[in-house]
């Protein structure tokens, strides 16, 4: 029987029923009419159309059977057999029940049209498609409902070449299709080989036409759009974070002092505090992942400090108006609002990291060296301007708390001791620092 002579039959049964049914209100059963004149005429997909949007007082089980059945009379049976089988399993619609027994008999003939495919691929990442039905893509190695006979299969896979193929599948048959793909790069990153062994690279969800050309709108790649054919990058080309990047920087440094003793509590009535001084440091960071950077930060510093007094010994305090000089290692972690690097690119950064060696040596030619040794806990705001790919310029502001461990002075009697952190307060610092880093891999 023909797929019309099959498509009449199926609606003259179910006209049959129909007029035995339960009728439709008058304007949803015009609708209808118009639906069954549609199909009698062979012109299915109008009454497709026509079918589309839901019909007042019809319900959705009868309007999904009509659809089954229009699917039927226009060859897709996948879809007629879909349709059917969602409207025969309701139990509690009074025109399915009415009409069930036709109904079962349209799935059943839609059924001997149909088959399963099964694509078993060894690429990872390999879907496939039918060169001559639904441009969706599938994966591998899950059964697909497909009509029965010649069905034209290509295989795609990133970095491999695309393979054609044609599979046929018996009526109610289950036939399994193996392909190897073998290696093949395009010339841009996202692109897919299409076509098979005469195809070339386009981008996923195009094909191509019959000169050989990609067709149709591309699924683009993250970080690209569509432009007609193509595919463009959303942003300015350039690379993202450095795998390693060396920094060294030059700058002001100097403390706020908590109280009027700078460490030592209530040492100094007048107030000891220190001058604007410079600071260097050396930085070697590294990319953990996604915006996010680790350094490893090496500083030193020079003030002058004013007025102080060092009463570390028993026996008196010593007026030593010295110069302090600073050294500390630690580690910040940091936080990046733009990776990518280009000429004229900004990236902003924020960063909290730890000193856990920190010292600073107060030094006078008229009394012997004092020394404090401190945790240091920093936290940044820096802004970087690219030069190009690997090199930027960087400006760095932090604040810190300087968190004080011991404190070792000199008496005035040249006896040595030592304060503990329990006899010492915490001070704030802060600098500003200007510098060149150079940005490696990424």
């Amino acid at each position: 029987m023909t797929r019309r002579a099959l498509s009449l039959a199926l609606l003259t049964l179910i006209g049959l029923l129909t007029s035995a049914g339960l009728p439709a209100p008058s304007r949803a059963q015009g609708v209808l009419d118009e639906v069954a004149g549609a199909r009698r005429l062979g012109e299915d997909e109008r009454a497709l159309t026509l079918l589309d949007h839901p019909i007042a007082q019809v319900s959705e089980p009868r309007r999904a059977a009509e659809r089954g059945l229009a699917y039927q009379g226009a060859g897709l049976y996948v879809d007629a057999e879909r349709a059917l089988v969602r409207a025969l399993a309701t139990t509690a619609d009074p025109w399915v029940t009415a009409h069930r027994a036709g109904l079962d008999l349209a799935l059943q003939l839609t059924r001997e049209r149909l088959g399963w495919l099964i694509v078993a691929c060894d690429a990872p990442g390999t879907r496939a498609s039918f060169v001559d039905g639904p441009t969706e893509s599938f994966p591998c190695g899950l059964a697909q409902r497909v009509i029965a006979g010649a069905q034209r299969i290509e295989t795609r896979a990133p970095n491999r070449r695309s393979a054609r193929a044609v599979v046929q599948v018996g009526p109610g048959g289950r036939e399994r299709y193996s392909v190897q793909l073998s290696p093949f790069e395009c010339a841009s990153e996202g692109m897919l080989h299409t076509g098979g062994d005469h195809g070339r690279c386009c981008w996923p969800g195009q094909g191509l036409d019959d000169a050989g050309a990609c067709e149709g709108t591309p699924s683009c790649p993250p970080n690209t759009r569509a432009e007609q054919l193509s595919c463009i990058p959303t942003q300015r080309t350039g690379r993202g974070l450095a795998r390693l990047e060396v920094g060294a920087f030059a700058g002001v440094a100097s403390f706020i002092s908590a109280d009027t003793g700078l460490f030592r509590s209530g040492v100094d009535s007048s107030g000891s505090s220190t001058q604007l001084g410079g600071r260097l440091e050396l930085r070697i960071g590294a990319r953990l992942y996604g915006p996010l950077s680790a350094a490893v930060i090496v500083g030193g510093s020079r003030q002058d400090v004013n007025q102080w007094i060092d009463c570390g010994g028993a026996s008196g305090c010593v007026d030593t108006g010295p110069t302090a000089y600073g050294v500390d290692v630690g580690l910040m972690l940091q936080l990046h609002t733009n990776p990518r690097r280009h000429l004229g690119a900004f990236d902003l950064h924020v960063g909290a990291g730890v000193r856990p060696f920190a010292q600073v040596s107060f030094d006078s030619p008229s009394a012997a060296t004092s020394k404090l040794t401190a945790t240091v806990i920093p936290a940044e705001l820096g802004l970087s301007f690219f030069l190009g790919s690997a090199l930027s310029i960087d400006l760095l502001g932090q604040g810190e708390l300087w968190l004080p461990r011991e404190y070792c002075g000199t008496g005035a009697d040249g006896t040595r001791s030592c304060l503990g952190s329990s006899e010492l307060t915490y001070e704030f610092g802060w600098s500003a620092l200007l510098g060149l880093s150079l940005h490696l891999g990424g």
